[in-house]
């Protein structure tokens, strides 16, 4: 019998935080990977090496082109299994993961998720043109001939009212999470047959406030207190002029609410899980990672804050762990194991296997400079948009990037998240070559020339949401 699959993105859930907030997740697993590394170090090109199982130079959606829609589905997990008669379902919080930028296409039936709205059904822009009134005629003109005016108005004021609401010492709000199980269970129930569903969690995710649905025990953060008010001032303070400490405060309560956030995660995730084994008859299984993990400013991230630039292990090791898998045994995986073998992964869960994807050499790489820049000196911009490849073998781990900087580091298979500089000037290593053909520079190069212009104008709704995420 066909089992179902859900892949489940804790999305910016770093190693060290999932295991010390996420114990409910941890013991509903029965194979955990350790020693788990993601393929990319931001939301587009790290899903979509989660899906088709390749690196950023191969399948093309990074900094430069994050447009979904170049992939085929036959390339991806999802054509695997829809070959095999799966039907592909999706849901995501993740703006950057979403209809705006393909991402929608993969899948036969595909949710978006915004926190600040009634109707997910009935959010997703709509094309109109004009400014002013005139754009808001042709908006409603529009909404009214899909026969859904009645949910697009009642979206566009519950959005209003959140953007107000947002600003008061008390939030009722999650960013999105209870929203998104209930779309995804809404899936489920009207599927027949075999699905593989890919869901994505952005509660991990910056800006962080206290807010009812989080453990007050975790965090000493004042009520009305937002990492939103002065995310993008610290996240380049400290990036581009290392003023760590003079930041501490805001690092310690980002640290605090991203913590109770990671447990509310936990929570929300198992009761999810608990009510689609109760509608599926206890035939899925369930693959719970995280696209990317956070740099928190400490040392072992190269006192580095937020996703920019950076192959850190604070970035690259995420939790993976697989509840109902088909196995009688309880499994803890020391090895080695890469996003990029998620695919072999999957398949194997739908046909009842439990393939081994651990692997003594893996790899990891970043084009260039995710969203959310401020003004830049020439040289400053070069640097924070540089490429970056990174290779793992046991213990070591070298980093490299195409402004000729190289770099090793020492790893503790006893210590999630931690990497030590031991060298600098390190010849990366010829085996190396296997995972990245040809010279770094010139990948840089080809990667920025081929640079897509398309689905990059969003409309003020998703320029709200992107400002709220740290993007703007």
């Amino acid at each position: 019998m066909k089992r179902n699959v859900v892949l489940i993105c804790l999305d910016t859930v770093r190693k060290d935080y999932f295991d010390r907030f996420a114990p409910r997740l941890s013991a509903a697993a029965n194979v955990s990977y350790e020693q788990c590394r993601t393929a990319s170090a931001w939301s587009t090109p790290s899903h979509a090496s989660m899906l088709t199982g390749t690196l950023p130079h191969e399948h093309g959606v990074h900094t430069h082109n994050r447009d979904f829609s170049t992939l085929a589905r036959e390339d991806t997990v999802i054509g695997d299994l829809t070959r095999e008669g799966y039907a592909a379902l999706g849901v995501s919080a993740n703006l950057f993961v979403g209809p705006r930028y393909g991402f929608d296409t993969l899948f036969d039936r595909f949710t978006p998720v915004t926190p600040d709205v009634v109707f997910q059904d009935a959010w997703e822009p709509l094309d109109v043109e004009g400014t002013g009134v005139r754009r808001g005629l042709n908006y409603v003109r529009a909404a009214r001939d899909r026969n859904q005016l009645g949910k697009y108005t009642a979206n566009v004021a519950a959005h209003r009212v959140n953007q107000i609401l947002k600003r008061l010492p008390v939030s009722f709000q999650d960013k999105g999470g209870a929203a998104v199980s209930r779309e995804a269970l809404g899936q489920i129930r009207e599927t027949e047959g075999p699905f593989v569903q890919f869901v994505n969690f952005m509660d991990a995710h910056q800006p962080h406030h206290p807010f009812r649905g989080i453990d007050d025990s975790l965090h000493a953060v004042p009520r009305g207190w937002t990492s939103a008010d002065d995310f993008y001032r610290v996240k380049w303070d400290i990036n581009r002029e290392g003023r760590v400490e003079e930041n501490r405060e805001f690092l310690d309560r980002f640290e605090q609410l991203y913590g109770a956030s990671v447990e509310y995660l936990d929570r929300l995730v198992v009761d999810f899980i608990d009510q689609v084994r109760a509608e599926t008859d206890g035939n899925t299984t369930f693959v719970v990672t995280a696209d990317h993990g956070e740099n928190l400013g400490g040392a072992a991230d190269g006192y580095l804050f937020e996703h920019t630039s950076s192959l850190s292990e604070g970035l690259l090791h995420v939790p993976c762990v697989v509840v109902d898998a088909p196995t009688d045994d309880e499994r803890v995986v020391t090895e080695t194991v890469s996003h990029l073998q998620l695919r072999e992964l999957l398949v194997g869960l739908a046909r009842g296997e439990l393939p081994d994807i651990s692997r003594d050499r893996i790899a990891a790489e970043v084009v260039g400079l995710s969203p959310g820049t401020v003004d830049l000196t020439a040289d400053e911009e070069a640097y924070f948009d540089r490429m970056l490849r990174a290779v793992y073998e046991g213990d070591r781990k070298y980093v490299w990037d195409s402004q000729g900087n190289a770099l090793a580091y020492r790893l503790d298979c006893e210590r999630p998240s931690w990497q030590e500089l031991t060298e600098e000037d390190v010849r990366p290593p010829e085996w190396a070559s296997a995972f990245f053909p040809g010279d770094i520079t010139t990948a840089k190069e080809r990667a920025r020339d081929g640079a897509s212009e398309g689905r990059e104008t969003v409309d003020s709704f998703a320029e709200a949401r992107l400002r709220d995420l740290g993007y703007l």
